[in-house]
């Protein structure tokens, strides 16, 4: 059964000003139809993992078909690139949350209207010493947003994050999927079947794959991976 559930929940155009050049716009994101084509989207990704490819592939990329992921799919429209990476730092370092709003709409519109719909969102934990210190969850944060407009659960304590690990963005790529080895715990079974995980940026997959094992592992069946933008 295909699900025509987006469409329904698209956020409510409104008339405001661009949050680029200021002109009056009611276009998702609050961005005029000029500052929205300047986003770096991504034309053509793995389906699987979401990596930016040259070209259309019908299937797995061949990282992917030689190291298949933990996860069933991606969907993550973006390019972490200027003009759109300062609204993710502001979020994720300067706690300016107001951000995720503007995130949320942005990846909402560019969501396949016949997608299947999870069950329900899972964000990416930080640990409680990372959530002390930063103050919130980003994750959490963009969960929240989805969460009103898609009306699916969020849920947070399935998992935890066990370890207190170095930040990834400081990493290279084979230290960062060292750094994620069994840093997530699974606490309970999940009871469902088809859940996103949700998080703000996606590099290596290092994390949302260590995730998706341990979900896995509480007996979930289709994982999908919805993120702001690939670096």
């Amino acid at each position: 059964m295909v699900y025509n559930w987006l469409n329904n929940n698209l956020f409510p155009a409104r008339k405001t000003d661009c949050r680029l050049c200021s002109l009056p716009t009611n276009e998702p994101g609050c961005l005029c139809r000029d500052c929205l084509g300047d986003m770096p989207r991504i034309q053509h990704a793995c389906p699987r993992c979401g990596a930016e490819l040259a070209n259309f592939v019908a299937s797995a990329c061949g990282e992917c078909q030689r190291h298949p992921p933990r996860f069933d799919s991606a969907h993550i429209p973006y390019r972490y690139a200027p003009p759109l990476t300062p609204f993710i730092t502001g979020l994720k370092f300067h706690a300016r949350l107001a951000e995720a709003r503007f995130l949320a709409e942005l990846f909402l519109a560019s969501f396949p209207a016949s997608a299947p719909p999870p069950e329900c969102l899972i964000p990416v934990p930080l640990h409680p010493q990372r959530l002390r210190e930063r103050g919130y969850n980003q994750a959490l944060e963009l969960a929240r947003l989805l969460s009103q407009r898609l009306h699916l659960p969020i849920e947070n304590h399935f998992v935890q994050r066990r370890l207190h690990t170095l930040p990834q963005s400081e990493l290279s790529g084979n230290t960062r999927r060292h750094n994620m080895r069994q840093a997530f715990e699974l606490m309970s079974p999940v009871p469902y079947r088809h859940v996103a995980i949700i998080d703000d940026v996606v590099t290596t997959a290092s994390t949302v794959n260590e995730l998706a094992g341990v979900l896995r592992q509480g007996g979930v069946e289709q994982i999908q991976i919805w993120a702001i933008a690939r670096a």
